[in-house]
């Protein structure tokens, strides 16, 4: 596993890359009634605040790298 990491500095940065990064999602957001859409917004933030690490807020990534090789038949 690779331990990619993302790093922001305020709980908006969160929500950012939800909305510009994650396909479907702003869909899937924009489509929940106007008190549905600010409670999940404050659930992210909050969560996002609980990953602080000092000035930063780590959100973990972990990868798997997988190569291959076809060989001479």
């Amino acid at each position: 596993m690779l331990p990619l990491v993302w790093d922001a500095s305020q709980p908006s940065d969160a929500l950012d890359l939800i909305y510009k990064s994650v396909v479907r999602m702003p869909m899937i957001l924009n489509a929940q009634p106007e008190p549905a859409r600010k409670r999940i917004h404050e659930a992210i933030l909050a969560g996002a605040e609980e990953r602080r690490d000092g000035a930063a807020i780590r959100f973990a990534f972990p990868a798997a790298m997988v190569t291959g090789h076809v060989g001479d038949r």
